[in-house]
């Protein structure tokens, strides 16, 4: 599960690095719903989410050769688990404007063929929200890092520093190719990720899928992995209550800048991992 939230930080990260005019695969989304995912991203309701943080970090690393992807996630990530969740009211917002400003792009991608409904998305936005951050904001304590920035870290050590690159196709299956020849058991067997597991397995929305895993996750990372049992040296840093909207958008400053690519990676990635 936590394996998840680092696949979501990547592309959130590196997505931020794109400029309008780059080809990526949301360039076929409608000006209307382009629209709307950079209302949503701006709006007060998003300031739960962290993005100002996020993005005025990723868009200052814009271009450069040293950005850190684990770093700008792990500023992101702070600043987000020190604040209060987002409620199921702000959600309801999100996903009414994303749904209904995208309405013709949902239609189009099948979304609405395949009897998945506005009321289905914000149920499962609603269920997954709250266990996503809780695994998002898990700390080492031997480290005294945060889980997924670690964990990034040491998928660099493996596959090399991530980057804009990661998400060509090519590049995509290469790096998985490299990841399953390599002992990747210290970034897929660890106390974070075990804790992970724990938490995302108990609203995993498909128990005979999950079952099916038991087996090679048990012979990847031991039968113990598996045991429902809180491992030592992880704390949950999350803090409870909900997040206070202030009055001023945490990223009105950036209305003058053009965050075409990183608006619509960002949104679209916060709901990847949320359905």
């Amino acid at each position: 599960m936590l394996c998840n939230s680092s696949i979501f930080i990547v592309v959130a990260v590196v997505g931020a690095q794109f400029v309008s005019g780059q080809n990526t695969i949301l360039d076929i989304l409608s000006s209307t719903c382009k629209t709307t995912l950079q209302g949503v991203l701006i709006a007060p309701d998003a300031q739960c989410l962290n993005l100002g943080t996020f993005l005025s970090v990723a868009v200052t690393s814009s271009g450069s050769s040293n950005i850190s992807i684990p770093d700008i996630a792990n500023t992101w990530l702070s600043g987000l688990c020190a604040s209060g969740s987002c409620s199921n009211s702000t959600i309801a917002s999100i996903v009414k404007n994303v749904t209904t400003g995208c309405a013709d792009d949902l239609n189009n991608f099948g979304v609405t063929q395949a009897g998945i409904t506005t009321e289905t998305i914000l149920q499962y936005a609603q269920t997954f929200y709250p266990p996503v951050r809780e695994i998002a904001c898990l700390k080492d304590d031997g480290s005294g890092k945060l889980c997924v920035p670690q964990t990034l870290s040491a998928l660099e050590a493996i596959i090399g520093k991530l980057g804009v690159e990661n998400l060509d196709w090519n590049t995509f299956w290469e790096t998985l190719a490299k990841l399953a020849a390599a002992d990747y058991k210290n970034v897929a067997c660890t106390a974070c990720t075990k804790e992970a597991y724990n938490i995302g397995s108990k609203v995993f929305p498909f128990p005979d899928l999950l079952a099916q895993a038991a087996k090679p996750i048990s012979d990847t990372c031991g039968a113990s992995f598996l045991d429902g049992a809180t491992p030592p040296g992880v704390s949950h840093t999350a803090i409870s209550g909900e997040f206070a909207v202030r009055k001023s958008s945490a990223l009105s400053g950036f209305g003058s800048v053009s965050l075409t690519g990183a608006t619509l990676f960002v949104i679209s990635s916060m709901f990847v991992v949320l359905l």
